[in-house]
């Protein structure tokens, strides 16, 4: 009985320990604390994987990387075929360097998309539509309601003009992954 009464108070400091060493450290972020955009569902996933891709290019415009928005384009261009509008459009992101010219026909990407997404909305989360408060013919599509505009380098010029789908409940949101019809192609 006293070798168990002994052992009781190491196994308690054990337990202790092992659960302060598993905690985060201050000012560390887990996973769900972590904001992050949820990407909206669509009946047919090839809608999805289109708004996936456009999203890629969107975001090498935000960052203002030329070449990056060219690789995003290109994919964008293989994954949906040839012989649509759309992927002229990429075709000719890709095609261009000069990023002031890319983000110029991202303008019309983007109305071709919008186009696209108001025919087949998201069953699921929500699609939101912003335009360029400098330029009321540049739009963009976003998986969020903050600004972050792809053009001229101002990332919080814009408003919100349009918003396309439904609210998801809180276990959807927690529970889905970041984009969800991509595996399934």
């Amino acid at each position: 009985m006293v070798m168990v009464k002994t052992q009781r108070p190491s196994i308690l400091i054990a337990l202790a320990f092992l659960f302060l060493a598993c905690q985060p450290e201050k000012g560390e972020q887990t996973q769900d604390s972590m904001p992050s955009a949820v990407y909206p569902y669509f009946k047919e996933p090839k809608i999805s994987f289109i708004y996936e891709r456009y999203l890629d290019i969107k975001g090498a415009l935000v960052a203002g990387d030329a070449k990056m928005a060219q690789k995003s384009a290109d994919v964008f261009q293989l994954s949906i075929g040839s012989s649509s509008n759309l992927s002229d459009l990429a075709k000719s992101i890709k095609k261009e360097s000069e990023i002031d010219k890319q983000r110029k026909l991202f303008t019309t990407l983007s109305i071709e998309i919008l186009k696209l997404l108001e025919k087949h909305p998201p069953v699921n989360g929500k699609v939101f539509a912003f335009r360029s408060m400098s330029d009321s013919s540049e739009v963009w599509l976003a998986n969020e309601a903050r600004v972050n505009s792809p053009y001229d380098g101002s990332i919080s010029n814009g408003k919100l003009f349009k918003v396309m789908g439904k609210e998801e409940p809180a276990s959807i949101v927690k529970n889905q992954s970041k984009r969800p019809n991509s595996e399934r192609l």
